[in-house]
């Protein structure tokens, strides 16, 4: 019998972790086969059909459900599905596919190819036959192998457990419906990170809920990996910020800056919506964690927040978002509110007035947001990632913005109004921010000029040739740092309330301040 696994991934940096699982731990005859998003569904559909297999195995997600009920009805295959999206509210699929398998299957999958005629055996397992039958889930030790040696590529993001489950019961998580945590012995994590980190692999995200539940494998993690990087090597954790041990932070503390990144989720900072959706959160510890990673400069911050929850109006969400911008973190992730299948929230839909789209069942409105709010708070977000998330104009925001989510809706509005989000160069983002402030016009050069590592293209009329050189002599005059040479063919010079000279040599560039000639 052959078996034919099937990823759709987002992107092809994504590899479906998944499917490989199941080829590493399972004696049956197994191959692979991924695609991403993009490819055409005709393209799928025959690519299956005429790969020789007995059956068919799909990993399904919320980012590609709607293309797998699409490619479904067109497969000549026996069917069967796996993953999150279908171990929930899933008897629609029995039209098409013959077995689906809930929640971890690695020791499932083995037992169903195993059991063909006996069928009510295996944990996990939804079927049909005179009617449909949902066995019951059995919870399974984590005696498997890591598989990220199966189609291993260095340019792929490598994705790594040293847990599973979550000691948290946030009622818009699926992983809030998992009854503990249970974790893999560090040295299987370490050698797996070692045989990764020896193959060229750069960036690591580990998939635990809560990285740091357990201190003392948390350390011996962070420790082996500051011992056995590579230059060039990332690795992202979710952390719980307000039980982050203060022995985490001294371990992580000693890496070299960048080596790591850590997800710290938000979400609101409303105590009310918390109690609502059973987030246990000490806001005020969290927000001084963050305080002192970030005073820190070793640890990269993205964190989360989370737009639709219950009792945070448009006002109230207000201040949620500048509370959290407030602490300047890297990269602020606004996401919007998702109705999950299987999740509490989901069943309360409801009781807070939630309507919602298809996959991925983004909220449309509700109690507390009209539409016209949550299209707001869209364009926020558009601002949010175009000008602050991206690194372009974060000097500019810092200096000039006392209220975020105002001026950010403010400007994203007028931005609205005269362009396109999907129609424009770098330099289009900067001289439309331009155009439109009254102040911060020096920072916004200056932050442009920093932004490139050569001479960039100039939206603004270049300074009088002459003018240039002038100033370039007095600049060397009073500092020698480099040759009037090198300064005439490496140095970009440009006038607003002072002179910005910017010197674009190659592994020394380096931004100057002239107040005057």
């Amino acid at each position: 019998m052959k078996i034919l696994l099937v990823g759709i991934n987002s992107k092809f940096i994504h590899p479906n972790i998944a499917i490989r699982l199941l080829k590493k731990n399972t004696h049956h005859d197994v191959e692979l086969m991924e695609f991403t998003l993009k490819d055409d569904n005709q393209i799928i559909i025959d690519k299956i059909n005429e790969f020789e297999a007995d059956y068919v195995g799909i990993s399904v997600y919320i980012w590609n459900v709607l293309k797998v009920k699409d490619i479904l009805p067109q497969i000549t295959k026996k069917i069967l599905l796996g993953g999150p999206e279908v171990s929930f509210d899933n008897e629609e699929y029995f039209d098409y596919v013959d077995f689906i398998l809930r929640g971890e299957a690695e020791h499932s999958f083995n037992k169903l190819f195993d059991s063909l005629d006996n069928l009510e055996s295996v944990p996990g397992l939804s079927y049909k036959t005179d009617r449909i039958y949902h066995n019951p889930l059995v919870e399974p030790e984590l005696n498997i192998k890591f598989a990220n040696d199966i189609d291993f590529s260095p340019h792929q993001i490598q994705y790594i457990e040293t847990s599973r489950g979550c000691p948290y019961k946030c009622s818009y998580c699926l992983a809030s419906l998992e009854e503990k945590v249970r974790y893999f012995e560090p040295k299987q994590v370490k050698d797996n990170i070692k045989f990764l980190i020896d193959r060229g692999a750069k960036t690591f995200k580990f998939l635990d809920r809560t990285f740091n539940l357990n201190v003392k494998n948390s350390i011996e993690i962070i420790e082996y990996i500051i011992e056995n990087h590579k230059p060039g090597n990332s690795f992202q954790f979710e952390i719980t910020g307000d039980i982050l041990d203060s022995r985490i932070l001294d371990a992580i503390h000693k890496a070299p800056t960048g080596l790591f990144r850590f997800e710290i989720g938000i979400q609101s900072t409303n105590d009310e919506t918390n109690v609502a959706v059973d987030r246990r959160q000490d806001t005020e510890k969290l927000f001084n964690v963050i305080k002192e990673i970030q005073d820190k400069g070793i640890v990269d911050l993205h964190v989360d927040l989370i737009a639709g929850l219950p009792y945070e109006s448009l006002d109230r969400f207000k201040k949620t978002f500048n509370d959290t911008f407030a602490l300047g973190v890297k990269e602020l992730q606004l996401g919007f509110l998702k109705l999950l299948k299987g999740t509490k929230l989901r069943l309360q839909q409801n009781k807070y007035g939630y309507k919602i789209k298809d996959a991925p069942y983004e909220i449309t409105e509700s109690n507390f947001l009209s539409k016209d709010d949550i299209k707001k708070i869209k364009t926020v977000e558009e601002v949010l990632e175009k000008y602050w998330n991206s690194g372009y104009l974060t000097e500019t925001i810092k200096k000039i913005v006392t209220d975020p989510f105002e001026f950010f809706l403010d400007y994203g509005t007028y931005y609205e109004s005269k362009y396109n989000w999907f129609d424009y160069q770098l330099s289009d983002l900067y001289q439309r921010f331009y155009d439109y402030v009254e102040t911060g016009h020096e920072q916004i050069i200056i932050d442009y000029l920093n932004y490139h590592k050569v001479k960039p293209k100039r939206w603004w009329k270049p300074l009088d040739k002459q003018i240039k050189n002038e100033v370039l002599r007095s600049f060397y005059e009073e500092n020698q740092t480099y040759t009037l040479q090198e300064l005439y063919k490496y140095a970009v010079v440009e006038k607003v309330d002072n002179y910005i000279i910017m010197v674009y040599k190659p592994y020394n560039i380096n931004l100057y301040i002239k107040e005057s000639i």
